[in-house]
């Protein structure tokens, strides 16, 4: 192929006395006949980053008896998010309220306390994440029942949804 380049080059060369122009898949080069071999393109590169990150709840929480209390951690890394946008986390239980309930249908509620001491509400947003390097990338809560509120023995259970969003920063 090359060859065959340099044939017809000289072919206009001789005809022309002057530069060929010839075009390559989009891109036009501009070849001297007395520089051989030199040419420049211009090649765009892309790079997109999609926003992305790993969020870790545990797998089950256990309250203790008789401390009546136990932990959760929630945790977000490699958190890669637009400028201005951050991580939000809602947490609510099962049934939209923070309550266990036994197989017998008794109920107890409980308590979302977060690490400043303040009772989060079911449904509420209890954390938000941003890639600030001072923003915190752990939270950590406990989960309080009151013992005025258990009035039966027996294995009571609720889930906890986490509800997770990417928004726009205020």
């Amino acid at each position: 192929m090359k060859q065959t380049l340099l044939s017809k080059m000289a072919i206009v060369s001789i005809f022309t006395f002057s530069f060929l122009s010839l075009r390559v898949s989009a891109y036009e080069m501009k070849l001297n006949t007395k520089e051989h071999g030199s040419e420049a393109r211009e090649v765009k590169v892309n790079f997109n980053i999609p926003d992305t990150y790993t969020f870790t709840i545990p797998e089950s929480i256990d309250i203790d008896y008789p401390s009546l209390e136990g932990g959760v951690c929630i945790k977000v890394d490699n958190s890669h998010l637009q400028k201005n946008y951050g991580i939000s986390v809602k947490v609510k239980g099962k049934n939209d309220e923070f309550k266990f309930i036994s197989n017998e249908g008794n109920s107890i509620p409980y308590k979302l306390i977060d690490e400043g001491n303040k009772e989060v509400t079911s449904g509420a947003i209890a954390a938000n994440f941003t890639n600030e390097k001072e923003s915190p990338k752990e939270r950590n809560f406990k989960i309080k029942v009151d013992e005025k509120d258990i009035l039966y023995a027996g294995n009571y259970k609720d889930s906890m949804v986490f509800d997770i969003a990417v928004n726009k920063l205020s």
